[in-house]
């Protein structure tokens, strides 16, 4: 009889633990299928956004695709930095104009897609890719940690010229809005 007690109290305690499990687990796994089905579409959604460079970019479209390889960034960049196109990830500031001088600024959370931009530095190699243009890598030549005031002078100041801009908050571990803007200046390789 103290036997078969005892094996019920075991399957019930395992019943429990196995529970107390699933519980524990099922949403970071959650959360975690969520992002690899979410790369998944936006690849998808780049590949067809790729073939036709003649749709016209609307605010919340793939823009581009952004990788960076010293900081784990490979994403895809949406036109205009809405509230909601930063959640969905890096964001063109505003659409490039043709011709020269053309400085592409792309923005992102410093605690979401451009957290790992703390470990860029220069020398490092960013791949910008645009609808229906070939892939274009650009050097880090500079990076900058500035006010947000000085960081918008900096940004007008050199707008006339070719860069890619990664620009995010600083410092990157901070709680609350960050006070100071990260920018990291790359001009085309081979340019």
């Amino acid at each position: 009889m103290k036997a078969l007690l005892n094996r019920r109290l075991l399957a019930v305690g395992q019943y429990l633990f196995f529970l107390l499990a699933a519980v524990l687990l099922l949403p970071p796994l959650g959360r975690y299928g969520s992002r690899v089905y979410g790369r998944f579409r936006d690849r998808a959604v780049w590949r067809e956004y790729r073939q036709d460079p003649a749709r016209p970019a609307r605010p919340g479209d793939p823009g581009g695709w952004l990788t960076v390889p010293a900081a784990g960034i490979d994403r895809p960049v949406f036109w205009g930095d809405t509230r909601e196109n930063l959640l969905r990830g890096p964001c063109l500031v505003e659409p490039p104009s043709a011709g020269p001088g053309n400085l592409r600024v792309i923005s992102a959370h410093r605690d979401l897609d451009f957290r790992g931009l703390e470990k860029l530095s220069p020398g490092d190699t960013v791949r910008l890719e645009l609808p229906g243009a070939v892939s274009q890598d650009y050097r880090v030549s500079e990076i900058e940690i500035l006010s947000p005031a000085a960081a918008a002078d900096r940004l007008r100041e050199k707008a006339g010229e070719d860069w890619l801009v990664l620009l995010t908050c600083h410092p990157f571990r901070y709680l609350g809005p960050a006070p100071r803007r990260f920018l990291a200046w790359a001009k085309a390789a081979g340019g």
